[in-house]
């Protein structure tokens, strides 16, 4: 079966070598978010301006399908990697360049690398995100989705902890470093509440690598220390406001957070 390519790059696509054009049907981007910070000092009268930069979502890249690759932009490609996507479906140009640095068309395609990790090693780096929950069938509610930036989807709670009544309980999620967005409602029992979008970000310590022996401790090790924090991710985990609402996240949301949160026409 022919595999379906699609362009996602703002270009007509070009691979001399094999004789192929491949033309643009849309474009992936990442998010660019911009924060001006102090001036640089250049002379007594002159200073240049500076900006910090960060990327955010990904917008146009469409969930896996079916014998289907995309090819992006390299910059979409390492913004993937940054945030730790298992995509195998997304590609980059491998680039050719004339004696001037001039971009004259490629001569294959760049994948994202990674090295896979059992589930083991997992688990060593990854941090517990909870969220309690609540149905007491009197109107107070309480409840948290969680979505993968990097997949695209929802991820299910890996862990569920529930009072000897079922009321009440904890949510937990065993999260790698990477972006997520958290959908939570909240009503009292009078009605009150609604619900909010918020990021969840983990993060790796500052220069730490990308070592599974990064946190050597195994189960066993930890019955053995009385101080669990002795235990505890290297990593660190926290949330802010989400400034914006990726279109791929809208349909997968429950009907109600869609109700409350947009107008039409996302209702």
């Amino acid at each position: 079966m022919a595999m379906n390519i699609i362009n996602l790059t703002p270009h007509t696509l070009n691979f001399p070598e094999i004789d192929l054009e491949i033309e643009s049907t849309g474009e992936a981007r990442v998010e660019e978010i911009r924060e001006t910070i102090d001036p640089l000092q250049i002379t007594e009268t002159a200073t240049l301006p500076i900006c910090k930069v960060k990327y955010g979502f990904i917008e146009g890249l469409p969930a896996p399908a079916e014998d289907t690759i995309y090819i992006v932009s390299r910059l979409v490609l390492n913004a993937l990697q940054a945030q730790a996507s298992p995509r195998i479906d997304v590609f980059a140009p491998d680039t050719i360049r004339d004696e001037d640095g001039r971009i004259i068309g490629a001569k294959g395609l760049v994948q994202l690398s990674g090295r896979k990790m059992s589930q083991e090693h997992a688990f060593k780096y990854a941090v517990s995100f909870e969220r309690k929950t609540r149905n007491t069938g009197m109107g107070a509610y309480d409840k948290t989705r969680l979505y993968s930036l990097a997949q695209q989807r929802e991820l299910r709670p890996h862990f569920h902890y529930s009072s000897a009544t079922g009321n009440h309980g904890v949510d937990k999620w065993s999260l790698l470093p990477g972006r997520y967005i958290a959908a939570s409602v909240s009503y009292s029992n009078s009605g009150k509440g609604g619900w909010t979008l918020y990021s969840v970000i983990v993060r790796k310590p500052e220069g730490a690598k990308d070592d599974p022996n990064i946190n050597v401790r195994t189960p066993a090790e930890k019955k053995e220390m009385p101080d669990e924090t002795a235990w505890e991710s290297p990593n660190t985990i926290e949330t802010e406001p989400l400034e914006n609402t990726p279109e791929w996240l809208i349909p997968i949301l429950p009907d109600a957070c869609k109700t409350f949160l947009f107008p039409e026409p996302h209702a």
